[in-house]
């Protein structure tokens, strides 16, 4: 009986302590969405992890490929971003390039949380960038066309604060092919 008293107090302990944090990001995220209304909301400055060694896949959230995990991965550090919305499927690329910062294709809270990251100089993983193909859903043919699977949310952040050139992950066995359609060497 002591046992499962215990049990019973520990997820009691662990609850509360899920929804504390929960109501703590809530409040961020309405402060963010002030913030950002208010205008004073210049000058963020992205910053990434470009060690590979220092990159766990596994801290990402979601909709996320998880055959990546197994994967190994490498980064190419200084990709014009324009040129990867140029090489991406139509419809994501315009999405990114309306430069709405809470946009209503993204989940707001995941933006107010990159905000909050980059505003507290916190290094994120680039995103995650993947040919389209059947990897990426099995009931679409090849392409030649690029897809952010991870990073969605931090790649419309960057290019909302007018960065150019940023760092992508790519899958390794990927990298001549997404090279190729990027152009670059």
């Amino acid at each position: 009986m002591e046992l499962f008293k215990e049990k019973i107090e520990k997820i009691w302990v662990n609850k509360m302590e899920a929804d504390e944090k929960i109501i703590k990001s809530n409040k961020r995220h309405k402060e963010l969405k002030r913030w950002y209304k208010s205008s004073k909301h210049k000058g963020i400055q992205p910053v990434w992890h470009t060690d590979i060694s220092k990159i766990d896949l596994l801290k990402q959230r979601d909709n996320f490929c998880e055959d990546l995990l197994v994967e190994e991965i490498t980064i190419i550090d200084d990709v014009d971003i324009e040129l990867l919305f140029d090489k991406m499927l139509t419809g994501v690329s315009e999405m990114f390039r309306k430069k709405v910062l809470y946009h209503k294709d993204l989940c707001d809270w995941k933006i107010s949380d990159v905000l909050d990251k980059w505003l507290n100089s916190a290094k994120l993983i680039p995103p995650t960038i993947f040919v389209t193909d059947k990897t990426v859903d099995k009931y679409i043919s090849n392409t030649n066309n690029i897809f952010p699977i991870d990073g969605k949310h931090r790649l419309n952040v960057a290019y909302y604060y007018g960065v150019t050139n940023i760092p992508i992950i790519v899958v390794k066995k990927r990298l001549g092919k997404i090279k190729t359609i990027l152009n670059l060497k």
